[in-house]
């Protein structure tokens, strides 16, 4: 384990077994109050909310996106349907900057939404949906499997034209204060007060667990139904493993569904993926939910098969 901290970069790490903290451990500045960055964590609530929706008959899986947002109706995003942007099998570039490089930061991306200096000669969109408006067609949506930030940020635009409410708003009601979570989380927001759908929010450690373990337990967390086990029912369904394959982002084996990660492992385990190492890994047969928070300076994440194999070898250890 030592070497497992030190080659995975781990901020945090807690295990829950059968709802029960089993472990729990901090490195550095970090402490069970410290808020820690999500990243692309943040799009298995997104794909939750979206799925949870499409089940109200508020949304409708098979719609084109710009059914919800006329602003992008016959672009390649706003033709793209809801559960194509679920799945990442919607295909786009974005005009202002070159194309989504997997392995590396999208410094052009994240100048648009104002998360860092674009410098003096900065010409390009400002904030989300300026850059959204921007994305032009490739190859024709479905099919191949896909990972890119832009459909997860077209959902939660979407999430906000239907409901008229914030993400903040939506996680908070429907999810946060059901949960009954320790600590308040936090969302990056662009230059227009926008929350970054793909990759903003930062929570502790804890109440991530949470989050977790209601999932592992169908929608129910201490003996309260939190979500429709129907909806997470839908995302255990997992993805579709051919067209996963091939990807610079995918994994021998596995699959994705309403933006879930699936290893079609012994344990049936399925995660939210955040850039530098964070991790939220549930495995429903080892009754375990994982939390890693890392500041892993590779971001090609060829650390990705040890993780894996830790939080495997735990479970098993649990389970026996």
């Amino acid at each position: 384990m030592q070497d497992f901290y030190r080659r995975s970069a781990v901020d945090a790490l807690l295990v829950v077994h059968r709802g029960e903290v089993v472990f729990e451990r901090y490195f550095g500045d970090m402490t069970a109050s410290t808020l820690h960055a999500l990243f692309s964590c943040t799009k298995g609530f997104v794909g939750l909310l979206v799925e949870w929706l499409i089940q109200e008959g508020e949304i409708d899986r098979g719609a084109a996106a710009g059914t919800y947002v006329p602003e992008l109706q016959g672009t390649a995003l706003g033709e793209a349907t809801v559960q194509q942007l679920q799945d990442m099998q919607a295909h786009f570039d974005f005009s202002a900057f070159p194309p989504r490089v997997p392995g590396q930061v999208q410094v052009g991306y994240l100048a648009a939404l104002g998360f860092i200096d674009g410098g003096p000669d900065y010409a390009g969109p400002k904030g989300v949906y300026e850059t959204l408006a921007t994305n032009t067609a490739t190859v024709p949506h479905g099919g191949a499997f896909r990972y890119d930030n832009g459909s997860t940020d077209m959902l939660g635009w979407i999430l906000r034209r239907v409901t008229g409410k914030s993400l903040d708003q939506l996680i908070g009601d429907r999810l946060w204060s059901k949960l009954g979570a320790e600590h308040d989380a936090s969302f990056f927001v662009d230059l227009g007060g926008t929350e970054w759908a793909a990759g903003g929010l930062s929570a502790t450690a804890r109440d991530l667990a949470r989050f977790g373990e209601m999932l592992r337990c169908n929608g129910m967390f201490n003996g309260t139904r939190i979500v429709p086990d129907s909806v997470i029912a839908e995302i255990g369904k997992a993805g579709d493993r051919d067209v996963f394959e091939g990807d610079p982002m995918s994994y021998p084996g596995g699959s994705y569904h309403n933006q879930w990660w699936f290893f079609h492992d012994e344990f049936d385990s399925f995660a939210a993926r955040g850039q530098f190492g964070q991790r939220l890994w549930i495995a429903p047969t080892a009754e375990t939910v994982i939390v890693q928070f890392s500041t892993d300076p590779d971001p090609t994440g060829s650390e990705e098969p040890l993780r894996l194999a830790a939080w495997q070898t735990i479970a098993r250890a649990l389970a026996s």
